[in-house]
Formats: C-alpha cells, sequence, structure tokens
C-alpha cells in the first residue's frame, strides 16, 4: 500500500486534473504495472478507432480512470454516467495539460 505524500490540482473549476506524489515508488515490471505513455503537447485526439477506459467500476463514470489510445493515456474520465447508451461521458484531454504536468513532475521521457 501506497501513502499519498503531495497533491497538485490544477485550478478547479474549470480544470478537472490532478497529479499525486506517492510516499515510495511502485515496482514497475513492465507487465501489471508499467508507465504510462502521454501524448506530446496539442496532440489532437484520434477520431476514429477504438479507446480504452481502464477503472474499478465503483463510481459511475469512473471519474480519475485513463483514457487509452494505442497505449497512450490521451484523456482522464472527468465524469458521466454508466449507462452511457444515450448520455456522453466528459474527458480532460491530456495533451492539453503537457506543460503543466512536466512543471510539476519535470521533462517526459519520450520514444517516438
Amino acid at each position: 500500500m501506497r501513502r499519498v505524500i503531495e497533491r497538485v490540482l490544477h485550478d478547479y473549476p474549470p480544470h478537472d486534473i490532478a497529479l499525486i506524489k506517492v510516499d515510495e515508488p511502485w515496482p514497475f515490471d513492465g507487465n501489471t504495472i508499467s508507465l504510462a505513455r502521454l501524448p506530446r503537447r496539442g496532440d489532437p485526439i484520434p477520431v476514429h478507432g477504438s479507446a480504452t477506459i481502464m477503472g474499478w467500476g465503483f463510481t459511475d463514470g469512473d471519474s480519475g480512470s485513463p483514457v487509452v489510445v494505442d497505449g497512450e493515456v490521451v484523456g482522464i474520465v472527468s465524469w458521466g454516467a454508466k449507462k452511457t447508451l444515450y448520455f456522453p461521458n466528459v474527458h480532460t484531454r491530456v495533451s492539453s495539460y503537457i506543460d503543466w504536468i512536466e512543471e510539476h513532475v519535470g521533462a517526459l521521457p519520450r520514444d517516438k
């Protein structure tokens, strides 16, 4: 179990994004736990294709869950409903916050 030792909140509202620092790092094994790839500043979200939303399923819309396209975290669930057939979900676009993320965690490694 990890303990949160610092929270960095962007001005909320209207921005729905935050960073947390934990007391010790997770053991990245590249299989069950690995680093997330982030987009470059301003990258568009692909219009066609598939996205995966990873969450626990405990709350409506799984707020805070990553939205992943081709292995890259392009969004974060802001709010929505579990039954989304007729109702849209709202997501935070990660590429709009790359400068803010780097301001707080340092330069991000890039592999593309």
